[in-house]
């Protein structure tokens, strides 16, 4: 019996291993965005999913003039098109930061988006922005 247990517990180990990330995080430092502009590669390839993305990010400053800073979104869709562009405000949370949630329940055609954030010169100095896109799979199975 004993040497069946290994072999078995090992096969449950890799079963659970081996499962895919319910999403994505990532945090690009101001020092690593090319003139300001931050990319994000967000794999939307689950056609039956729902995701959501939050942004992140922190102030320099311990006290900011404002507490928010200004950003252009630029959304590309798999075959590198553009196919949304806006401007919104994004909490800064002082030193401290602030978690923001972007887009909730995001259901766009299935593939590889790059989404470009940029903020505009002037604005409040900040640390960086990071990106956590949260997979959520459709209750139903089917649309």
């Amino acid at each position: 019996m004993r040497r069946w247990l290994l072999p078995l517990l090992c096969c449950a180990f890799l079963t659970c291993c081996c499962t895919p990330p319910a999403g994505m995080e990532e945090f690009i430092p101001a020092s690593q965005a090319e003139n300001d502009c931050y990319n994000f590669s967000l794999d939307l390839s689950d056609s039956l999913a729902y995701y959501d993305v939050i942004l992140y990010t922190r102030s320099d400053d311990p006290k900011p003039e404002k507490d928010f800073v200004a950003i252009y979104a630029l959304w590309y869709s798999p075959d590198s098109l553009l196919t949304h562009a806006e401007r919104f405000a994004l909490p800064t949370g002082g030193r401290r930061g602030k978690v923001s949630v972007y887009r909730e329940d995001l259901h766009l055609r299935p593939g590889v988006w790059r989404l470009m954030l940029n903020h505009e010169p002037g604005e409040p100095s900040i640390r960086g922005i990071g990106l956590s896109l949260k997979k959520h799979e459709n209750p139903y199975g089917t649309r």
